[in-house]
């Protein structure tokens, strides 16, 4: 009788899937030689959390063990179909992928862009490692399977948590090198939060466009940030390269050197998506200015407006949607169609 009891309460537990990936959350400090190894398994930072057991039943999949910045397009893919493969199992209320956080906002906006969640998908990892002053990895990893196993989340998509706060991967910004509190939504806040056990959600999540994902992402899309006084050697080298597509991050609401000018001319002639976006951390690029350089000028050209997407969100997108159609009009159409779906 007892058996039959424990056996009906395991089976009333929500079962989370738990990728790992690698990463800092994975990772030793040694104050010694003041060095961070990636050291660890999905194993034995599960062990550091026992109480873990008498909530959840935990299916861990221990996918990799690499640094984020030895991430690559194919990488996300096949993570893309490890992800899906476990929601679509009816015994798994949720995901959490665990990774190291260079590249988070990427991978998880690239999820957001390519994974049709029907079930929550939450990213997180950690600013510090183990045994480092501050360590956020026991409390990232426990509230992202909070988040994931609960009913709350239900319908809202992949999310990232960090620090107590829940974000969109639309909005989410990597703000500091070191810091625990390092994961923010300038434009936005978190969609939400975790206290006291409880779960609160502030606004829903941004409209995911469920793009048909690609077989592969190899568009080369290179990524431009204007500065005071620079030259055209980047814009000129990419275009001599013949590269598939040109993100530019902008001054203000997205204006550019005129020494740029007859680059980008070049660059629409022989189809060459470009697109820019400001690089300051809030607002919208726009086609307000009528001068040489300015945003609107830049839209006669047949520069494509990114709107407040940023720089790394606009080149992923330029490379999906050059990966799945790389029709030009498609390519404006869908930027255009995406931006003014965001938020409603």
């Amino acid at each position: 009788m007892q058996h039959d009891q424990n056996n009906a309460q395991q089976s009333q537990k929500p079962t989370v899937a738990v990728i790992v990936t690698g990463g800092t959350i994975l990772s030793t400090y040694n104050p010694e030689t003041k060095k961070i190894t990636l050291d660890k398994t999905g194993e034995d930072l599960l062990s550091e959390l026992p109480a873990l057991k008498d909530r959840y039943s935990i299916e861990l999949v221990n996918y990799s063990s690499m640094p984020s910045p030895h991430f690559t397009p194919q990488v996300a893919l096949e993570l893309a179909d490890k992800i899906e493969e476990m929601i679509n199992r009816p015994d798994i209320s949720g995901v959490v992928v665990l990774q190291g956080t260079d590249t988070l906002e990427e991978m998880s906006y690239l999820m957001y862009l390519l994974v049709k969640a029907t079930k929550p998908v939450v990213f997180t990892g950690s600013m510090k490692s183990m045994h480092e002053l501050y360590a956020d990895s026991l409390g990232n990893l426990y509230g992202a399977i909070f988040v994931a196993a609960s009913e709350k989340s239900q319908n809202r998509g992949v999310m990232v948590y960090f620090n107590q706060n829940i974000i969109s991967p639309r909005y989410v910004v990597k703000t500091n090198a070191n810091n625990v509190a390092s994961f923010q939504a300038p434009e936005t806040g978190p969609m939400g939060a975790v206290a006291n056990e409880r779960i609160y959600f502030y606004h829903p999540q941004a409209n995911q466009p469920n793009y048909t994902r690609p077989k592969s992402i190899t568009a080369n899309v290179q990524l431009i940030k204007s500065a005071f006084g620079m030259d055209d050697l980047f814009l000129r080298t990419c275009i001599e390269q013949n590269v598939d597509g040109i993100v530019i991050e902008g001054f203000g609401a997205g204006n550019v050197s005129p020494k740029f000018i007859p680059l980008l001319e070049e660059a629409i002639a022989r189809k060459i998506p470009v697109v820019v976006v400001s690089r300051c951390i809030g607002g919208f690029a726009a086609s307000y200015y009528d001068y040489l350089g300015g945003g609107a000028q830049l839209k006669k050209l047949g520069v494509i407006c990114g709107q407040n997407l940023g720089g790394l969100r606009a080149r992923l997108k330029l490379m999906v949607l050059l990966s799945i159609n790389n029709n030009l009009d498609f390519i404006k159409r869908k930027f255009a169609e995406d931006e003014s779906a965001v938020g409603n």
